[in-house]
């Protein structure tokens, strides 16, 4: 179930939040493949990203009720 004070906000507002955190997603996402590619990144800051990209699909998941899906765009 959504947040009700998040459902609340102006639709232009929801839509900025949302937009941002998914933008923090596919960055992060985006960030764990160069590293990988020519390991310019530790496993734990690997791991720190990951970290970073669950928190935000869970707090998009929370504040809209919507499935955030955890897959990189292509």
């Amino acid at each position: 179930m959504p947040f009700e004070s998040f459902q609340r906000l102006p639709q232009e507002v929801q839509e900025i939040v949302t937009l941002g955190l998914e933008n923090e997603i596919q960055t992060a996402f985006e960030a764990i493949g160069k590293a990988k590619a020519n390991s310019s990144l530790s496993v734990e800051e690997i791991g720190f990203l990951e970290g970073d990209i669950l928190r935000a699909s869970a707090l998009r998941s929370r504040l809209t009720g919507e499935d955030s899906p955890v897959v990189p765009k292509k």
